[in-house]
Protein backbone atom coordinates (compact mmCIF):
# COMPACT_ATOMS: atom_id res chain seq x y z
CA UNK A 1 0.00 0.00 0.00
CA UNK A 2 1.68 3.15 -0.99
CA UNK A 3 0.91 6.68 0.86
CA UNK A 4 2.68 9.77 -0.46
CA UNK A 5 5.78 11.04 -1.64
CA UNK A 6 7.32 13.81 -0.28
CA UNK A 7 7.75 16.65 -2.73
CA UNK A 8 8.81 19.52 -0.93
CA UNK A 9 11.05 19.00 2.12
CA UNK A 10 12.09 22.81 4.00
CA UNK A 11 15.26 22.68 5.71
CA UNK A 12 16.02 25.99 7.32
CA UNK A 13 20.13 26.80 8.26
CA UNK A 14 20.75 29.17 10.63
CA UNK A 15 23.72 31.48 10.18
CA UNK A 16 25.30 31.37 13.09
CA UNK A 17 28.78 30.19 13.16
CA UNK A 18 28.35 28.80 9.27
CA UNK A 19 29.01 30.48 5.92
CA UNK A 20 29.22 27.26 3.63
CA UNK A 21 27.12 27.89 0.66
CA UNK A 22 27.68 31.98 0.91
CA UNK A 23 30.83 32.36 -1.35
CA UNK A 24 33.66 31.69 1.04
CA UNK A 25 36.22 29.80 -0.82
CA UNK A 26 37.57 26.20 0.66
CA UNK A 27 40.28 27.05 2.58
CA UNK A 28 40.10 26.97 6.39
CA UNK A 29 38.69 30.89 7.51
CA UNK A 30 41.89 32.17 9.87
CA UNK A 31 39.95 33.42 13.07
CA UNK A 32 38.80 29.42 13.46
CA UNK A 33 41.06 26.79 14.44
CA UNK A 34 38.99 24.33 13.32
CA UNK A 35 38.34 26.20 9.75
CA UNK A 36 35.20 26.02 8.42
CA UNK A 37 32.27 23.56 10.28
CA UNK A 38 28.89 22.92 9.65
CA UNK A 39 27.03 21.03 12.58
CA UNK A 40 24.34 19.01 11.59
CA UNK A 41 21.54 16.43 12.91
CA UNK A 42 20.25 13.95 10.44
CA UNK A 43 20.68 11.11 12.35
CA UNK A 44 17.40 9.86 13.60
CA UNK A 45 18.89 6.54 14.79
CA UNK A 46 22.04 4.98 15.61
CA UNK A 47 25.34 4.46 12.74
CA UNK A 48 25.04 0.24 12.64
CA UNK A 49 28.52 0.33 10.90
CA UNK A 50 30.63 1.78 7.93
CA UNK A 51 31.91 -1.04 5.86
CA UNK A 52 29.79 -0.48 2.41
CA UNK A 53 29.35 -4.26 2.19
CA UNK A 54 26.87 -4.07 5.44
CA UNK A 55 25.36 -0.46 5.03
CA UNK A 56 21.53 -0.77 3.74
CA UNK A 57 19.92 1.94 6.03
CA UNK A 58 19.82 5.85 5.39
CA UNK A 59 21.35 6.68 8.37
CA UNK A 60 24.56 5.00 7.74
CA UNK A 61 24.39 5.95 4.62
CA UNK A 62 24.61 9.49 5.29
CA UNK A 63 27.73 8.99 7.14
CA UNK A 64 28.95 6.70 4.68
CA UNK A 65 28.57 8.66 1.41
CA UNK A 66 30.98 11.28 2.89
CA UNK A 67 33.85 9.08 3.20
CA UNK A 68 33.28 6.71 0.20
CA UNK A 69 33.03 7.00 -3.28
CA UNK A 70 31.13 4.93 -5.88
CA UNK A 71 31.98 4.44 -9.95
CA UNK A 72 29.10 7.08 -10.61
CA UNK A 73 27.05 9.43 -8.93
CA UNK A 74 24.08 11.97 -9.92
CA UNK A 75 24.38 15.41 -10.89
CA UNK A 76 23.86 17.83 -7.66
CA UNK A 77 21.64 20.18 -9.39
CA UNK A 78 20.38 18.21 -12.94
CA UNK A 79 16.62 17.37 -13.11
CA UNK A 80 15.47 14.50 -13.87
CA UNK A 81 18.80 12.95 -12.19
CA UNK A 82 21.41 12.63 -14.26
CA UNK A 83 24.05 9.71 -13.85
CA UNK A 84 27.67 11.33 -14.29
CA UNK A 85 30.79 9.49 -13.82
CA UNK A 86 32.61 9.77 -9.95
CA UNK A 87 35.24 7.35 -9.93
CA UNK A 88 35.15 5.83 -13.62
CA UNK A 89 36.61 8.36 -15.52
CA UNK A 90 33.54 7.93 -18.53
CA UNK A 91 30.06 6.21 -18.70
CA UNK A 92 30.43 2.85 -19.21
CA UNK A 93 31.00 1.26 -22.90
CA UNK A 94 28.43 -1.36 -23.42
CA UNK A 95 28.67 -3.80 -26.11
CA UNK A 96 25.76 -4.53 -28.86
CA UNK A 97 24.19 -7.68 -27.02
CA UNK A 98 24.07 -4.74 -23.61
CA UNK A 99 25.73 -8.05 -21.39
CA UNK A 100 29.71 -6.92 -21.50
CA UNK A 101 30.17 -3.48 -19.55
CA UNK A 102 33.79 -1.85 -19.75
CA UNK A 103 34.56 0.70 -17.51
CA UNK A 104 37.57 3.21 -16.92
CA UNK A 105 39.12 3.99 -14.11
CA UNK A 106 40.51 7.76 -12.89
CA UNK A 107 44.39 7.45 -12.59
CA UNK A 108 44.30 10.11 -9.95
CA UNK A 109 41.92 8.85 -6.74
CA UNK A 110 44.05 7.56 -3.97
CA UNK A 111 42.71 6.32 -0.64
CA UNK A 112 43.16 8.30 1.86
CA UNK A 113 46.32 7.73 4.89
CA UNK A 114 45.85 4.98 7.09
CA UNK A 115 47.96 2.98 9.44
CA UNK A 116 46.75 -0.08 7.19
CA UNK A 117 48.89 0.65 4.43
CA UNK A 118 51.84 -0.79 5.82
CA UNK A 119 54.10 -1.20 2.51
CA UNK A 120 53.74 2.86 2.09
CA UNK A 121 54.59 4.20 5.73
CA UNK A 122 50.57 4.59 6.13
CA UNK A 123 50.43 6.77 2.75
CA UNK A 124 47.10 5.92 0.72
CA UNK A 125 47.88 3.70 -2.35
CA UNK A 126 46.40 4.50 -5.42
CA UNK A 127 42.86 3.34 -6.62
CA UNK A 128 43.07 -0.04 -9.17
CA UNK A 129 39.87 -1.63 -11.03
CA UNK A 130 40.83 -4.78 -8.59
CA UNK A 131 39.98 -2.83 -5.76
CA UNK A 132 36.43 -2.84 -6.88
CA UNK A 133 36.44 -6.43 -7.62
CA UNK A 134 38.11 -7.42 -3.94
CA UNK A 135 34.70 -5.31 -2.29
CA UNK A 136 32.35 -6.95 -4.48
CA UNK A 137 33.55 -10.25 -3.43
CA UNK A 138 33.14 -9.21 -0.18
CA UNK A 139 29.49 -8.83 -0.36
CA UNK A 140 29.32 -12.62 -2.22
CA UNK A 141 31.17 -14.53 0.37
CA UNK A 142 28.10 -16.14 2.43
CA UNK A 143 30.08 -16.18 5.37
CA UNK A 144 30.12 -12.15 5.53
CA UNK A 145 26.39 -12.54 5.71
CA UNK A 146 25.82 -9.09 3.95
CA UNK A 147 22.76 -7.91 3.27
CA UNK A 148 23.88 -6.29 -0.42
CA UNK A 149 23.88 -9.79 -2.41
CA UNK A 150 20.68 -8.71 -3.90
CA UNK A 151 22.33 -6.61 -5.74
CA UNK A 152 24.17 -9.17 -7.75
CA UNK A 153 22.51 -12.16 -7.36
CA UNK A 154 21.81 -13.98 -10.60
CA UNK A 155 23.95 -11.09 -12.65
CA UNK A 156 27.11 -11.57 -13.66
CA UNK A 157 28.91 -14.61 -15.08
CA UNK A 158 30.34 -16.89 -12.88
CA UNK A 159 29.53 -14.73 -9.62
CA UNK A 160 27.03 -17.11 -8.00
CA UNK A 161 29.13 -20.23 -8.89
CA UNK A 162 32.09 -17.37 -6.25
CA UNK A 163 29.30 -17.16 -3.69
CA UNK A 164 28.84 -21.05 -4.07
CA UNK A 165 32.54 -21.76 -3.47
CA UNK A 166 32.57 -19.97 -0.39
CA UNK A 167 30.18 -22.00 1.04
CA UNK A 168 32.61 -24.18 0.91
CA UNK A 169 35.59 -22.51 3.19
CA UNK A 170 35.39 -23.16 7.41
CA UNK A 171 36.94 -19.58 7.69
CA UNK A 172 35.86 -16.31 6.10
CA UNK A 173 39.24 -15.05 6.36
CA UNK A 174 40.55 -18.14 4.11
CA UNK A 175 38.21 -17.45 1.14
CA UNK A 176 40.49 -17.03 -1.89
CA UNK A 177 39.63 -13.89 -3.01
CA UNK A 178 41.77 -14.13 -6.15
CA UNK A 179 39.59 -16.87 -7.29
CA UNK A 180 38.95 -15.48 -10.77
CA UNK A 181 35.25 -14.57 -11.57
CA UNK A 182 34.60 -14.77 -15.51
CA UNK A 183 32.26 -11.60 -15.43
CA UNK A 184 34.84 -9.74 -13.33
CA UNK A 185 38.11 -8.56 -14.56
CA UNK A 186 40.27 -6.13 -14.04
CA UNK A 187 41.58 -5.40 -17.50
CA UNK A 188 44.65 -3.71 -16.19
CA UNK A 189 44.59 -1.34 -13.41
CA UNK A 190 42.06 1.28 -14.50
CA UNK A 191 40.00 -0.97 -16.74
CA UNK A 192 37.34 -2.77 -15.46
CA UNK A 193 34.74 -5.39 -17.48
CA UNK A 194 31.60 -6.73 -16.28
CA UNK A 195 29.61 -9.27 -18.35
CA UNK A 196 26.40 -10.30 -17.16
CA UNK A 197 24.27 -13.39 -17.82
CA UNK A 198 20.95 -11.57 -19.23
CA UNK A 199 21.00 -7.43 -20.06
CA UNK A 200 20.61 -5.23 -17.15
CA UNK A 201 19.95 -1.99 -18.04
CA UNK A 202 20.01 -0.99 -14.18
CA UNK A 203 23.69 -1.95 -13.72
CA UNK A 204 25.37 1.49 -13.88
CA UNK A 205 22.61 3.10 -11.41
CA UNK A 206 23.87 0.07 -9.06
CA UNK A 207 27.36 1.53 -9.41
CA UNK A 208 25.93 4.69 -7.95
CA UNK A 209 25.16 2.81 -4.74
CA UNK A 210 27.06 3.28 -1.83
CA UNK A 211 27.64 -0.71 -1.02
CA UNK A 212 29.28 -1.21 -4.46
CA UNK A 213 32.04 1.31 -3.23
CA UNK A 214 36.00 0.03 -3.58
CA UNK A 215 37.41 -1.05 -0.42
CA UNK A 216 41.39 -1.62 0.13
CA UNK A 217 42.26 -5.33 1.07
CA UNK A 218 44.82 -3.75 3.33
CA UNK A 219 42.63 -2.23 5.71
CA UNK A 220 40.19 -5.33 5.76
CA UNK A 221 43.38 -7.52 6.44
CA UNK A 222 44.25 -5.09 9.15
CA UNK A 223 41.23 -4.01 10.90
CA UNK A 224 39.49 -7.43 10.40
CA UNK A 225 35.83 -7.61 11.99
CA UNK A 226 36.80 -4.06 13.13
CA UNK A 227 36.62 -2.44 9.60
CA UNK A 228 32.95 -1.45 10.24
CA UNK A 229 34.51 1.23 12.93
CA UNK A 230 37.79 2.11 10.95
CA UNK A 231 36.56 3.08 7.58
CA UNK A 232 39.05 3.81 5.03
CA UNK A 233 37.86 5.22 1.37
CA UNK A 234 38.33 7.42 -1.28
CA UNK A 235 35.73 10.18 -0.36
CA UNK A 236 36.11 13.93 0.99
CA UNK A 237 35.99 13.26 4.26
CA UNK A 238 37.51 11.10 6.82
CA UNK A 239 36.27 9.63 10.16
CA UNK A 240 37.59 11.85 13.23
CA UNK A 241 36.07 10.47 15.68
CA UNK A 242 32.90 8.16 16.40
CA UNK A 243 30.74 8.80 20.22
CA UNK A 244 28.40 5.68 19.50
CA UNK A 245 24.78 6.65 19.87
CA UNK A 246 25.19 10.34 20.29
CA UNK A 247 27.95 12.06 18.07
CA UNK A 248 30.20 11.80 14.50
CA UNK A 249 32.56 13.93 12.97
CA UNK A 250 34.35 14.07 9.91
CA UNK A 251 36.43 16.73 8.67
CA UNK A 252 38.35 16.97 4.77
CA UNK A 253 40.54 14.11 3.39
CA UNK A 254 43.90 16.01 2.49
CA UNK A 255 44.53 13.46 -0.23
CA UNK A 256 41.16 13.93 -1.49
CA UNK A 257 41.25 14.50 -5.83
CA UNK A 258 40.25 17.87 -7.98
CA UNK A 259 36.66 17.57 -8.02
CA UNK A 260 35.02 20.50 -8.77
CA UNK A 261 30.98 22.44 -7.96
CA UNK A 262 29.49 22.25 -10.91
CA UNK A 263 28.99 24.93 -13.28
CA UNK A 264 25.85 24.02 -14.65
CA UNK A 265 22.52 23.42 -13.05
CA UNK A 266 18.77 24.13 -14.14
CA UNK A 267 16.60 27.65 -14.98
CA UNK A 268 16.63 29.27 -11.93
CA UNK A 269 19.49 27.69 -9.96
CA UNK A 270 21.70 31.05 -10.36
CA UNK A 271 18.90 33.23 -9.09
CA UNK A 272 18.49 30.78 -6.17
CA UNK A 273 22.28 31.02 -5.53
CA UNK A 274 22.81 27.47 -6.00
CA UNK A 275 25.96 28.36 -8.40
CA UNK A 276 27.21 30.64 -6.12
CA UNK A 277 30.28 28.46 -5.59
CA UNK A 278 30.63 27.27 -9.12
CA UNK A 279 34.10 25.94 -10.05
CA UNK A 280 35.33 25.67 -6.60
CA UNK A 281 37.28 23.03 -5.10
CA UNK A 282 35.22 20.17 -3.07
CA UNK A 283 34.55 19.77 -0.38
CA UNK A 284 33.38 23.32 0.97
CA UNK A 285 34.01 23.01 4.61
CA UNK A 286 36.55 21.55 6.43
CA UNK A 287 34.94 19.29 9.21
CA UNK A 288 31.07 17.92 9.74
CA UNK A 289 29.36 17.16 13.08
CA UNK A 290 27.01 15.02 13.22
CA UNK A 291 24.80 14.50 16.53
CA UNK A 292 22.32 11.51 16.80
CA UNK A 293 19.11 13.03 18.04
CA UNK A 294 16.25 10.79 17.38
CA UNK A 295 13.19 13.18 18.45
CA UNK A 296 12.36 15.93 15.97
CA UNK A 297 11.33 18.28 18.96
CA UNK A 298 15.28 18.46 20.92
CA UNK A 299 16.64 18.77 17.76
CA UNK A 300 14.54 21.96 17.04
CA UNK A 301 15.41 23.49 20.31
CA UNK A 302 19.05 22.77 19.80
CA UNK A 303 18.84 24.47 16.29
CA UNK A 304 17.13 27.71 17.69
CA UNK A 305 19.49 27.95 20.87
CA UNK A 306 22.30 28.19 17.80
CA UNK A 307 23.89 24.50 18.53
CA UNK A 308 23.03 23.28 15.24
CA UNK A 309 23.27 24.74 11.94
CA UNK A 310 21.10 22.89 9.49
CA UNK A 311 17.37 21.32 10.69
CA UNK A 312 13.99 20.43 9.39
CA UNK A 313 10.76 21.55 10.42
CA UNK A 314 9.21 19.49 12.86
CA UNK A 315 5.37 19.20 12.22
CA UNK A 316 4.16 20.69 15.29
CA UNK A 317 6.41 23.49 15.27
CA UNK A 318 5.61 24.71 11.45
CA UNK A 319 3.11 27.15 12.60
CA UNK A 320 4.93 28.86 14.23
CA UNK A 321 8.17 29.40 11.34
CA UNK A 322 6.11 29.37 7.93
CA UNK A 323 3.47 31.99 7.51
CA UNK A 324 0.08 31.55 5.21
CA UNK A 325 2.10 32.31 2.07
CA UNK A 326 4.34 29.64 2.65
CA UNK A 327 7.64 31.85 3.49
CA UNK A 328 9.48 32.28 6.91
CA UNK A 329 7.95 34.72 9.85
CA UNK A 330 9.10 37.90 10.70
CA UNK A 331 10.26 36.69 13.68
CA UNK A 332 12.37 33.55 11.77
CA UNK A 333 13.65 36.09 9.32
CA UNK A 334 14.67 38.63 12.17
CA UNK A 335 16.76 35.43 14.00
CA UNK A 336 19.06 35.70 10.30
CA UNK A 337 17.51 32.26 9.51
CA UNK A 338 17.12 31.20 5.71
CA UNK A 339 14.72 29.18 4.35
CA UNK A 340 15.52 26.43 1.57
CA UNK A 341 13.09 24.93 -0.58
CA UNK A 342 13.68 21.48 -2.66
CA UNK A 343 12.08 18.30 -3.76
CA UNK A 344 13.20 15.43 -2.34
CA UNK A 345 13.41 11.92 -4.19
CA UNK A 346 11.21 10.22 -1.20
CA UNK A 347 8.23 7.76 -1.39
CA UNK A 348 6.70 6.95 1.90
CA UNK A 349 5.17 3.61 1.90
CA UNK A 350 3.31 1.29 4.18
CA UNK A 351 4.99 -2.52 3.94
CA UNK A 352 2.39 -5.57 4.01
CA UNK A 353 3.68 -9.08 4.86
CA UNK A 354 2.30 -10.72 1.46
CA UNK A 355 3.26 -14.32 3.37
CA UNK A 356 0.49 -13.31 6.03
CA UNK A 357 -2.05 -15.87 5.75
CA UNK A 358 -5.12 -12.94 5.14
CA UNK A 359 -3.72 -10.34 3.98
CA UNK A 360 -1.06 -11.92 1.56
CA UNK A 361 -4.11 -14.11 -0.44
CA UNK A 362 -6.54 -11.46 -0.29
CA UNK A 363 -6.13 -8.65 -3.20
CA UNK A 364 -9.49 -7.37 -2.64
CA UNK A 365 -8.51 -6.72 0.84
CA UNK A 366 -5.33 -4.91 0.23
CA UNK A 367 -6.81 -2.80 -2.59
CA UNK A 368 -9.51 -2.01 0.40
CA UNK A 369 -7.31 -0.81 2.32
CA UNK A 370 -5.51 1.36 0.05
CA UNK A 371 -8.68 3.32 -0.90
CA UNK A 372 -9.72 3.74 2.82
CA UNK A 373 -6.53 5.89 3.23
CA UNK A 374 -7.33 9.46 3.12
CA UNK A 375 -3.57 10.53 1.93
CA UNK A 376 -4.40 14.28 1.42
CA UNK A 377 -5.54 14.33 5.06
CA UNK A 378 -2.68 12.30 5.85
CA UNK A 379 -0.50 14.85 4.07
CA UNK A 380 -2.44 17.82 5.92
CA UNK A 381 -2.48 16.46 9.48
CA UNK A 382 1.37 14.87 9.57
CA UNK A 383 3.45 16.77 6.74
CA UNK A 384 1.83 20.50 6.85
CA UNK A 385 1.16 19.90 3.09
CA UNK A 386 5.06 19.25 2.29
CA UNK A 387 4.07 16.17 -0.21
CA UNK A 388 2.00 15.06 -3.17
CA UNK A 389 0.05 11.92 -2.80
CA UNK A 390 2.47 9.07 -5.08
CA UNK A 391 0.90 8.53 -8.45
CA UNK A 392 3.07 5.61 -8.80
CA UNK A 393 6.43 3.54 -7.36
CA UNK A 394 8.79 6.37 -9.09
CA UNK A 395 8.77 10.10 -7.78
CA UNK A 396 7.90 12.77 -10.52
CA UNK A 397 11.72 13.97 -10.94
CA UNK A 398 12.96 10.96 -12.46
CA UNK A 399 13.46 10.74 -16.03
CA UNK A 400 11.73 7.33 -16.16
CA UNK A 401 8.34 8.75 -14.39
CA UNK A 402 5.39 8.41 -16.35
CA UNK A 403 2.33 10.93 -15.57
CA UNK A 404 0.07 8.19 -17.40
CA UNK A 405 0.56 5.48 -15.41
CA UNK A 406 -1.59 6.21 -12.28
CA UNK A 407 -2.94 3.40 -9.56
CA UNK A 408 -6.68 2.99 -9.91
CA UNK A 409 -6.76 2.56 -6.04
CA UNK A 410 -4.79 5.90 -4.63
CA UNK A 411 -7.87 7.58 -4.53
CA UNK A 412 -9.53 7.64 -0.92
CA UNK A 413 -12.77 6.00 -2.21
CA UNK A 414 -14.71 4.59 1.18
CA UNK A 415 -17.65 3.78 -1.22
CA UNK A 416 -15.41 1.47 -3.33
CA UNK A 417 -13.58 0.17 -0.35
CA UNK A 418 -16.45 -1.40 1.36
CA UNK A 419 -17.71 -3.08 -2.10
CA UNK A 420 -14.12 -4.85 -2.11
CA UNK A 421 -14.33 -5.77 1.50
CA UNK A 422 -17.55 -7.89 0.68
CA UNK A 423 -15.26 -9.33 -1.63
CA UNK A 424 -12.62 -10.11 0.36
CA UNK A 425 -14.98 -11.93 3.17
CA UNK A 426 -16.01 -14.01 0.92
CA UNK A 427 -12.40 -15.42 -0.28
CA UNK A 428 -11.60 -14.95 3.83
CA UNK A 429 -15.02 -17.25 4.14
CA UNK A 430 -16.31 -15.01 6.42
CA UNK A 431 -15.84 -11.90 8.87
CA UNK A 432 -12.42 -10.48 8.71
CA UNK A 433 -10.32 -9.90 12.14
CA UNK A 434 -9.38 -6.32 12.69
CA UNK A 435 -5.84 -5.74 11.32
CA UNK A 436 -3.81 -3.40 12.91
CA UNK A 437 -0.79 -1.06 11.14
CA UNK A 438 2.08 -0.13 13.02
CA UNK A 439 4.85 2.12 12.33
CA UNK A 440 8.54 1.65 12.06
CA UNK A 441 9.76 5.49 13.16
CA UNK A 442 10.28 6.65 17.08
CA UNK A 443 9.87 10.20 16.51
CA UNK A 444 6.76 12.10 17.76
CA UNK A 445 5.08 12.24 14.45
CA UNK A 446 5.26 8.43 14.13
CA UNK A 447 3.56 8.38 17.53
CA UNK A 448 0.98 10.49 16.77
CA UNK A 449 0.10 8.50 13.14
CA UNK A 450 -0.55 4.69 15.30
CA UNK A 451 0.96 2.09 17.35
CA UNK A 452 4.93 1.83 17.27
CA UNK A 453 4.99 -1.75 18.85
CA UNK A 454 4.57 -4.40 16.23
CA UNK A 455 2.99 -6.48 18.33
CA UNK A 456 -0.14 -7.52 16.77
CA UNK A 457 -0.14 -10.79 15.02
CA UNK A 458 -1.23 -8.76 11.56
CA UNK A 459 0.04 -5.73 11.32
CA UNK A 460 0.90 -3.74 8.21
CA UNK A 461 4.21 -2.47 8.96
CA UNK A 462 5.30 1.46 8.08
Amino acid sequence: MKTLHTIIQLIIICLMGMHAGCGQEASPPSSSPEGLVVRYSTLSSKIRGLDPMDIGDTTSSAIGGNIFDCLYQYHYLKRPYQLIPNLAAAMPTVSEDSLTYTIPIRDDVVFFDDECFKATSGKGRGLTAADFIYAWKRIANIKNVSKNWWIFDGRIVGFDEFREYTKTIKDKADVDYSKPVEGLVALNDHLLQIKLKKPWPQLQFMLAHLPTAPVPHEAVNHYGEEILNHPVGTGPFILEDWKRGSKIILSRNPTFRDERYPSEGEPGDKEAGLLTDAGKRLPLIDRAEFLVIQEDQPRWLKFMAGDLDVAGIPKDSFDKVINTNRQLTPEMLAKGIILTKYQTPLTLWYGINMEDPILGTNLPLRRAMNLALNRKEYIKLFANDRAIPARGILPAMFGDFNPELVSPYINYDPQKAKQLLVKAQRIHGGPLPTITMTMGGTDSTARQIGPLNPRPRRAASA
